[in-house]
């Protein structure tokens, strides 16, 4: 079974969240409704707290946190909302983390500007990168040393995974589905959801 790393924060855009989890969740019944074994164990991981209230009115319940986790198969980064600035500072520890699982063999997929945990981590550093086109030119200015391809959907280097603009990233989900389980399953998810 792979093991998912979801994480949350304060800042993170709810669906950016959700769409993961609710893809993965459902990947795990369709195999169990052809009699295969679940394919993933998806978990949602924060820094400090386990409960995590959003800027928007929701909040999450984590299952551990960066601390609790010591291996993860897959790092989902998804999109967050605010000023990167600010974001990537208050939420530092996500990067160090990020990194030193990297460093010990994670996959890690970032969901439209969640990129910017990866760049800030050196992890995009001369590989392909795609985000949101409104922060396209932010990207370049920060961090040189990436291959940005604003035009693309979603990109695969060496176990690292950018997906584009917010909802376009679901199609980078959809790919590691078809990845991990086979094009047979990936097909059925993505009519499940009616994502192309």
């Amino acid at each position: 079974m792979i093991t998912v790393s979801i994480l949350i924060h304060e800042d993170v855009v709810l669906s950016s969240a959700c769409g993961p989890l609710d893809i993965l969740t459902r990947t795990n019944q369709i195999l169990a409704a052809h009699g295969k074994p679940p394919k993933f164990q998806v978990e949602l991981v924060s820094e400090k707290t386990k409960n995590i209230l959003l800027s928007d009115p929701a909040q999450f319940i984590c299952h551990r946190t960066l601390a609790e986790v010591h291996r993860s198969d897959l790092i989902i980064v998804p999109a967050f909302k605010g000023d990167p600035d600010a974001v990537l500072e208050k939420n530092r520890a996500l990067t160090g983390w990020i990194k030193a699982m990297h460093a010990q063999g994670t996959e890690i997929a970032s969901l439209c500007v969640g990129c910017f945990f990866l760049a800030e981590a050196g992890l995009l550093d001369g590989k392909p990168c795609t985000s949101h086109w409104k922060v396209i030119e932010d990207l370049r200015h920060r961090y040189p040393r990436i291959r940005l391809q604003p035009d693309t959907v979603f990109t695969d280097r060496d176990g690292i995974y950018t997906g584009g603009g917010e909802f376009l990233s679901l199609n980078l989900v959809l790919y590691l589905v078809e990845k991990f389980c086979g094009k047979d399953t990936g097909i059925q998810v993505s009519k499940n959801f009616s994502i192309n």
